[in-house]
Order: structure tokens, then sequence, then C-alpha cells
């Protein structure tokens, strides 16, 4: 029985090493609609995201004390009946 070869393993290793070569120089450029963008609307789009990343987290997290506090209603019913 012979060892696979590094190629059938991960096919596509050699196809991404190539394609990042081919990338043109200019990949990192925005596009003209995100370059007009001052600094000031970034500053703000940045604290848009920010502020919805934290409701989403405290949204998160009382949703997940509630998980856990049925759960552990649950399992103490459970645990009455036996």
């Amino acid at each position: 029985m012979t060892s696979p070869q590094r190629g059938d393993l991960f096919p596509q290793t050699t196809s991404i090493a190539s394609r990042q070569r081919e990338a043109p120089a200019s990949a990192g450029h925005l596009p003209d609609h995100l370059a007009e963008l001052s600094q000031e609307a970034w500053q703000d789009q940045l604290r848009s995201l920010r502020g919805l990343i934290c409701e989403l987290l405290l949204k998160n997290e009382r949703l997940r004390m509630k998980l856990l506090s049925m759960t552990m209603t649950a399992l103490e019913d459970g645990s009455g009946r036996n």
C-alpha cells in the first residue's frame, strides 16, 4: 500500500497558490464608491457596527441565560418525577 501524495490530500493547494501569484497588484484597491467615503464616514460606520455588535452580544447573553434557566427548570421537573 502506498502512502497518499500531498497533491492527493490537498488537490486545491497548488491552484490556490497559483491564483495568489496571478492576482493583480490592484487587488487591495477599493472600488470607487468606497474610496470616496471620508474618514469621518468610515468612523461613523465603525461606531454604528460596534453598537450593533454590542446589542447582539447583550441579546445573546439574555437568551443564553433564559435557556439556562429553562434547562435547569426542566431538569428539576424531570428529577422530581422519579
